[in-house]
């Protein structure tokens, strides 16, 4: 399978997928009125994504025995629903869309770790110094000093939110690393993952139903923009549709790919989406940030280069 075509998946849908969970968490009304919010956007995507991957996973009227165990899905899907909602309760502690672009981009080196301590991989010193250079550029646009309104208060609150991005990294980069164990032990199922990682978490998401609705309440009454229909219902259509083209994305290229390029790939949209979001909001970066900025950009090009020449000269060496 050609990289190109879920790496268009990514980039098309995940942008648009932040960009529409921008606009409705920088709503004041939503934000004071529908404290539930990241729950309830994430609820919204998994019943949509659940939905459209049915019937590829159908034999008549029941669901097909998965070629991935059970138990090995359910624990993945553990992984996926914890992930994500911390990753969308984030900006209840004060830290906006664009820094929390930034921060996650130390995904890839926070992968690089828990696949060299607990996956036992190897990496090249180009690797290695490319995701250091990553991890330094995100520090430095994370610590970036801005004088306009969306500057950032480093108080508890802020910290408490870079505790919950760090403990969200982490399971994101073991799961990528579970994931890619999976794929090679059972085969590259990626509709399959796709479909019971959404799934299999509604139960536990329906447990917080009563401030889900309360939630759903207030973007209902939002004003209408839409053939009649409220702002907010068309942003949270929106997000999950995108949602499902991004998710389809990313399980196709993990199906093909190391949890680690996955990682770096992701890095890469992580920053179209900080450009979007800067370019739509007004939002500016300081001299700090966009050296950070250029830091992390030229070490994604570095780890894309070194991992395509190290490639050739394995498969050079195979051949003789």
């Amino acid at each position: 399978m050609s990289r190109s075509s879920p790496i268009a998946l990514i980039l098309g849908g995940c942008c648009c997928n932040v960009y529409s969970f921008e606009e409705l968490t920088r709503d004041e009304r939503f934000i004071s009125q529908a404290p539930n919010l990241g729950t309830t956007i994430t609820l919204c995507q998994f019943v949509f994504v659940s939905l459209a991957c049915l019937p590829s996973q159908l034999e008549g009227v029941f669901l097909r025995k998965p070629a991935i165990p059970l138990s090995k899905l359910i624990f993945l899907v553990i992984l996926y629903f914890a992930t994500s909602v911390l990753n969308n309760s984030a900006w209840r502690y004060g830290i906006s869309v664009p820094i929390h672009i930034v921060f996650r981009s130390s995904s890839t080196v926070m992968s690089m770790i828990v696949g060299y301590v607990i996956g036992g991989n190897l990496y090249s010193k180009h690797q290695v110094m490319s995701c250091v250079s990553m991890t330094v550029g995100t520090i430095l646009v994370i610590l970036q000093r801005q004088e306009n309104s969306d500057a950032v208060s480093y108080n508890h609150l802020f910290f408490c939110g870079v505790a919950v991005l760090t403990f969200a990294s982490f399971l994101g980069a073991y799961m990528g690393l579970y994931t890619e164990k999976l794929y090679q032990r059972y085969g590259s199922h990626w509709q399959e993952t796709q479909f019971y990682t959404h799934f299999l978490a509604l139960p536990t998401l329906l447990f917080l139903g009563p401030a889900v609705f309360t939630d759903l309440e207030v973007i209902r009454n939002s004003e209408s923009v839409f053939l009649g229909l409220p702002r907010g219902i068309v942003l949270l259509l929106v997000n999950a549709t995108t949602q499902l083209v991004c998710t389809s994305g990313v399980n196709r290229l993990a199906s093909t790919s190391s949890s680690l390029t996955v990682a770096v790939i992701l890095l890469a949209r992580k920053f179209v989406s900080l450009a979007i979001s800067a370019y739509i909001h007004g939002s500016s970066f300081t001299t700090q940030g966009i050296v950070g900025s250029i830091i992390i950009v030229v070490a994604t090009i570095h780890y894309a280069v070194a991992s395509k020449l190290e490639k050739a000269t394995e498969q050079k060496i195979k051949t003789h």
